[in-house]
């Protein structure tokens, strides 16, 4: 989701609370409010912080609303303010009855590289996420961050069709592109590509 230009609401203010704020910050939110009666955590610089109970007039002009305190009462009572309101929201305690519009996924940030799992329980997701995460390779946050510079390359060479720019980037996502990455670094990793696709010569 593209937050750039939205405001965000997340009623309560324990580690749940404050872990949702963190991400929404990542994404780029423009506007972060955080309203509970006592402010337990620790929240992302610019946060505006409200230490009160939870009013349905904190809704006004909010985009997205996560309710996530410890008392289901006020977490089914926020999912169905927002949603009066046709406000997507998403609830921490999810429920059948009230169990809000969407959900986050398990995440876990390598460089430029992100990954969500999302498996219908928040438990699972964390476990599945926490054994993708034994087995990370390194070389995929490497040629992230390499691809951050060497697509431009690719993407605006005028000289290539779109089949050989898929082709090129499907080259480059492979063990033996990585290895070359890994070993000799970016310069490496463009000679070689070059020399795989000549049409890059002049690039």
């Amino acid at each position: 989701m593209d937050l750039t230009d939205r405001s965000a609401l997340i009623v309560g203010a324990g580690k749940v609370a404050e872990r949702k704020a963190k991400g929404l910050v990542r994404a780029g939110v423009r506007q972060l409010t955080v309203v509970a009666p006592v402010l337990q955590a620790t929240f992302p610089q610019g946060t505006i912080l409200l230490s009160e109970r939870y009013h349905p007039e904190h809704l006004d002009q909010v985009d997205l609303v996560f309710a996530a305190t410890d008392s289901p009462d006020v977490n089914a009572q926020v999912v169905r303010d927002a949603r009066a309101r046709r406000i997507w929201v998403n609830r921490a305690d999810a429920d059948e009855q009230h169990g809000g519009d969407f959900v986050l996924p398990a995440q876990h940030h390598a460089g430029s590289v992100s990954l969500a799992v999302a498996t219908g329980s928040a438990s699972l997701s964390a476990y599945v996420r926490d054994q993708l995460i034994r087995a990370w390779d390194t070389r995929w946050t490497l040629m992230a961050e390499a691809m951050q510079s060497i697509r431009p390359l690719v993407r605006d060479d005028s000289g290539l069709s779109p089949d050989q720019r898929r082709q090129i980037f499907k080259t480059l996502a492979s063990d033996q592109a990585m290895s070359i990455l890994d070993v000799g670094g970016r310069e490496a990793l463009i000679q070689w590509i070059r020399d795989q696709y000549p049409q890059l010569a002049d690039a």
